[in-house]
């Protein structure tokens, strides 16, 4: 099996993300890592790819040439909840399922909601203008 990652992550933490799925289902992996919108590049590794993993920073597009080059795909994989950059009606129209991690940020989001009300209702900018006049 072939994965083409896109996104700027270390190969290690790579494999390490895999390495327990792989030895479970007793699979072999070549992993191949491109960061660079380089589409001649991109086409040739993507002739024999299985999986992709998308780009995070969105700086790699997945567009609709990518799909055409993309023969063995299986699953494109965004290791984000944004896939602005994937051009998904050309996924579909290829049959390539397109997966990302919808409600990662969810805790986060919800952290931030509680202290912004905590701030309001504790009059934190109100306290903090104040102590900084001094009084």
């Amino acid at each position: 099996m072939k994965i083409l990652v896109l996104s700027p992550l270390p190969e290690g933490v790579i494999r390490a993300l895999f390495t327990e799925s792989l030895a479970k289902n007793k699979l072999e992996a070549n992993f191949v890592t491109i960061n660079e919108y380089d589409l001649p590049a991109l086409k040739r590794e993507l002739k024999d790819t299985d999986i992709v993993i998308g780009d995070y920073t969105f700086k790699v597009p997945i567009t609709a040439e990518m799909c055409e080059a993309m023969t063995k795909v299986k699953l494109i994989q965004q290791p984000s909840t944004g896939y602005d950059h994937i051009d998904i009606k050309a996924c579909a129209q290829k049959g390539i399922p397109v997966a990302n991690i919808g409600g990662a940020n969810a805790i986060s989001v919800a952290e931030h909601t509680i202290a912004l009300a905590l701030i309001l209702l504790k009059r934190f900018i109100y306290g903090h203008q104040k102590m900084l006049e001094g009084n």
